[in-house]
């Protein structure tokens, strides 16, 4: 039985052995080439041929359209190398029954971490992050305009913007409380508000940083087709 295969591991593989052979009248040394075949469907087929006493012979050929060709001819019994099924191939010619399922996977390197100096913007995301430093632009000026209204109506006094900034800003970052606390009631609910506001964010940022030290966080990677194609555009 004539069948074609061309060299696809695992499945189809050839080794060549070169033999000297010494012969002839004049014990003329020549080389011979063996070629033995191996593989998981090499040795199914030797398996199937054994059991039902017949033997195989492999066509030499130097393509797969070729041996695709050779077995449409009628040429080659079968070629008993792993194919994947398609409709323009049942049009030409049988497959046997399924024995291995392929499956098409794809492998990235692990993603790698970030450097160290940004772990201190890791803790919050970027809008919590636009959100604070909107904050911290608003809350000084509304505090200036609090106690400049307060002064205007003899009631306390004025500071100044920078003073203001400088305090929040200290307040923020848990410092001290500063001695130039305001003294109406207005700017008092206002600066109680903004230690809330500062011991609650404080306490958030701290405990994902900890957290993010202590098991970091590796960035995504993709996990489906499209990913992959949107992190190779990237």
């Amino acid at each position: 039985m004539n069948v074609t295969a061309l060299p696809f591991a695992p499945f189809w593989d050839e080794e060549k052995e070169v033999e000297m052979v010494v012969g002839g009248d004049n014990n003329t040394e020549t080389n011979k080439t063996t070629i033995r075949y191996t593989g998981m469907d090499y040795l199914t087929l030797a398996t199937i041929a054994q059991a039902l006493n017949f033997t195989f012979y492999v066509i030499p050929t130097s393509s797969w359209a070729e041996v695709a060709r050779l077995v449409e001819e009628r040429v080659s019994f079968l070629s008993p190398v792993y194919h994947n099924m398609m409709p323009q191939r049942l049009e030409r010619y049988d497959f046997s029954f399924v024995y291995e399922y392929g499956s098409l996977d794809f492998s990235m390197a692990q993603p790698s971490l970030k450097p160290q100096w940004q772990s201190l913007y890791y803790p919050l995301t970027e809008v919590v992050w636009a959100a604070i430093f909107l904050v911290l632009l608003l809350a000084p000026n509304l505090l200036v305009l609090i106690t400049y209204t307060a002064w205007k109506a003899g009631s306390g006094r004025s500071i100044t913007l920078g003073v203001s900034y400088n305090d929040m800003t200290g307040m923020l970052l848990g410092q001290n409380l500063p001695r130039r606390l305001p003294t109406n009631a207005s700017s008092r609910v206002l600066v109680a508000t903004w230690l809330v506001f500062a011991f609650i964010l404080g306490s958030a940022y701290r405990g994902n940083l900890t957290a993010s030290l202590t098991l970091p966080k590796f960035p995504p990677r993709a996990e489906t087709l499209q990913e992959l194609v949107n992190t190779a555009d990237k």
